[in-house]
């Protein structure tokens, strides 16, 4: 829908002399265009009409209900509570009756679980918490979750219905009765007040070994370390400044909007249906929550990104420039609050502001949607929500809407080239996705066999990180705990040693061909690393043949794509002289892959590894297509019924050492593969707890530990 909005307005702006000089000279014309804002505004009527929400009905509402009641799974029951909480519409009647409801359904399932501090949260959405039960319950999860002023004050209110017990209706005495015994272990306790609190955005770098940054004219700004460290050495974490999630709240319900937490228990915003860990998070977005209702930001994509950085730093950005505005041109103003000398290590927003754009490299075209989209978002910011007020901004002074515009069309291509995928571990049980219960049991997993996989779950910039230059060989690996970003070394690296970031394009993965032109795409320049500047390709030698007889590496490689050997001419060892055939390699690769549609006896399970070992032998030890049909046949087995099969342990065995060497030690990959072969394969289980503590956020670790401890993970 936004697109068809930017083609009726586009045109104008595509012609030759709308070119790139500045980001003031691209939006100041578009805001000046009475076509665009008329345009805009009948696109943003449109887009309110078209996403009003079907009002949920009375009956569909008491189905809910019925239907929360019926439901004995606990897993199950526990996820039909959020989709429910998601579907219901605020414009509904009885809306608030009941999410109340729904809410307190859920608050007895966390209670169980004994997740206090997430079944409080749940109550305190409750808009009527005067019932018995639900004050009880008040008191109870506020007790274990150390909130002091909240259970004095439930407590008090307890006190009261017990003491004018007498004057009260039949049906209150005898639900006063039934909790009159947990009410007086109540009044026994005492607690502690809580120290939660929200992060400190104002320590946003904290390093745990001495780093230096340095400026050269061939590498730029980059980060350089200062002392020798060891594998896996923990170097500096950097708190995101600004994140956005990458899916809408009706499928991203288990990660908060507002700290970047992953698998929790969510609070739901009941205008956009955002969910939050918390309360106190949920008030922390504002300005896109008419946005989100809207369904804005899906249509704007890194957009999105670029206008929470808007949000989040326009007050400093005004900080900074009230002594300069004032006879200055426009650019003259935006480039001084760029060029301003400041503390990269202290000052975030203004280490964000100095980030490379790329605007001069990019094509036409998208400058023009990039431009359109900025000033279309701070019209949005004009007319549905009150942020330019909050800010005291007169925007009928041109030179702050042109000026607005202008910087967050500066964000877009900063997030463009900086922005980085933030991601952490799922895990479901019958297609339930699993949350962090306290308390597990085989009752609550039904003994369903997990699903675990690595979701992508929010786009964030992490300014000091985006400093460190690429490398198809990097030396770091990234490990993401809510809105932190933690930087570990992988491998040694050196004292005076540059810090290296790897952009997603790994050279063990892809060829140097399709890397150079990925990386010159995106980020516009040529890579000149280690691995780019070797004269033989490295991910070239993994695709290649092999003789049967020396083991000698072929000249031929073998395509994983069209799953061909890219030359049929005669290939003869240039070593021993053997020859390869590959009409009956490509035959039996065929063949593998057909039985590995479905194994169905054993005699076909011996027959399959075979195969693979056949491949296996003619085919260089870690190239992909192994690790691939590895993969598709431990995954594709009924561990019920095989047999102990020394083969195929060597098939895992060899599996775990392919992934290992492609995605490192301490990846997520390894994790997950060590986990697939559990079954047949003797593992650690400290070792497999070891490198889960190692690869996992604070939160997915727990869950995974309190699974663990139920089920055989596999």
């Amino acid at each position: 829908m936004f697109q068809m909005f930017l083609n009726d307005v586009q045109k104008e702006y595509l012609q030759d002399h709308f070119l790139y000089k500045s980001e003031i000279d691209l939006v100041r014309p578009i805001m000046k265009s009475k076509r665009f804002r008329i345009t805009f505004k009948k696109w943003l009527e449109h887009l309110k009409k078209s996403r009003d929400m079907q009002i949920t009905d009375v009956n569909s509402q008491n189905s809910m209900i019925l239907q929360l009641k019926k439901c004995k799974n606990i897993l199950k029951k526990y996820n039909l509570c959020n989709r429910y909480l998601i579907d219901l519409n605020v414009q509904s009647d009885n809306f608030e009756k009941t999410a109340s409801k729904i809410y307190y359904e859920r608050a007895n399932i966390l209670i169980k679980t004994e997740n206090y501090y997430e079944a409080l949260q749940s109550l305190l959405m409750m808009t009527d918490t005067s019932e018995v039960k639900v004050v009880y319950r008040l008191a109870l999860c506020a007790l274990k979750s150390n909130e002091k002023k909240l259970f004095e004050k439930n407590l008090s209110f307890l006190k009261e219905l017990y003491k004018n017990m007498e004057s009260r209706s039949e049906k209150d005495v005898e639900e006063l009765k039934k909790y009159q015994n947990e009410y007086e272990k109540l009044l026994k306790k005492d607690v502690v007040a809580s120290g939660n609190s929200l992060n400190d955005r104002d320590k946003f770098l904290h390093k745990f070994k001495e780093i230096s940054i340095k400026i050269t004219p061939k590498e730029g700004r980059h980060i350089i370390l200062n002392e020798h460290v060891e594998d896996n050495t923990k170097l500096f974490k950097e708190n995101a400044f600004a994140f956005v999630p990458l899916l809408p709240s009706s499928r991203n319900y288990s990660n908060c909007q507002g700290c970047a937490t992953s698998n929790i228990v969510p609070v739901f915003c009941k205008i956009c249906k955002g969910g939050f860990c918390s309360i106190i998070c949920m008030k922390s977005h504002t300005y896109e929550c008419r946005g989100s209702e809207l369904g804005i930001w899906p249509e704007v994509g890194i957009a999105y990104l670029a206008f929470k950085i808007f949000i989040n730093g326009f007050h400093q950005f005004r900080i900074m420039l009230e002594e300069s505005f004032d006879g200055k041109t426009l650019d003259e103003i935006l480039k001084s609050a760029v060029e301003v000398k400041f503390s990269p290590e202290k000052e975030q927003y203004r280490l964000l502001l100095s980030l490379e754009t790329h605007f001069d490299q990019m094509m036409h075209g998208d400058l023009v949607t990039f431009a359109l989209t900025s000033c279309a978002l701070i019209l949005y910011l004009q007319m549905e929500t009150t942020f330019f007020k909050d800010q005291k901004i007169l925007l009928e002074d041109e030179k702050w809407e042109v000026l607005a515009s202008s910087l967050l069309l500066r964000h877009i291509g900063q997030s463009i080239c900086n922005a980085h995928t933030m991601s952490d571990l799922k895990i479901e049980f019958g297609g339930e996705l699993f949350p962090p219960f306290n308390k597990v049991s085989n009752e609550i997993l039904r003994f369903e066999t997990p699903i675990i996989q690595n979701v992508e779950t929010f786009a964030g910039i992490f300014p000091f990180i985006s400093l460190l230059n690429h490398s198809c060989k990097s030396n770091i690996r990234n490990c993401f705990n809510g809105s932190h970003l933690t930087i570990y070394s992988k491998g040694i690296i050196k004292n005076d040693d540059e810090i290296l970031n790897n952009y997603g394009i790994n050279y063990l993965r892809s060829c140097k061909t399709d890397r150079q032109i990925a990386l010159r795409e995106q980020y516009h320049f040529n890579c000149k690393c280690e691995e780019c500047s070797k004269p033989h390709d490295n991910y070239l030698i993994l695709q290649k043949l092999r003789c049967v007889v020396c083991q000698n590496l072929l000249e031929a490689t073998f395509d994983m794509e069209t799953m061909e050997v890219n030359s049929k001419k005669k290939h003869i060892c240039n070593h021993c002289g053997t020859y390869f055939n590959v009409d009956e390699f490509e035959q039996m690769i065929r063949k593998l892959s057909e039985n590995l549609q479905e194994i169905y006896s054993q005699n076909m399970l011996d027959n399959t590894i075979k195969i693979l070992e056949y491949c296996m032998e003619r085919l260089n030890p870690y190239h992909e297509v192994i690790y691939f049909f590895s993969k598709s046949l431990i995954s594709s087995l009924d561990y019920s019924k095989i047999e102990e099969n020394v083969e195929l342990a060597k098939v895992a065995e060899n599996m775990l050492k392919i992934c290992q060497y492609l995605y490192g030690k301490y990846s997520i990959e390894f994790l997950l593969d060590n986990l697939s072969v559990m079954k047949f394969l003797s593992k650690n289980k400290s070792d497999i707890m070891e490198l889960a503590s190692n690869v996992l956020s604070d939160q997915s670790f727990n869950i995974f530990k309190n699974v663990y401890k139920v089920v055989s993970i596999c």
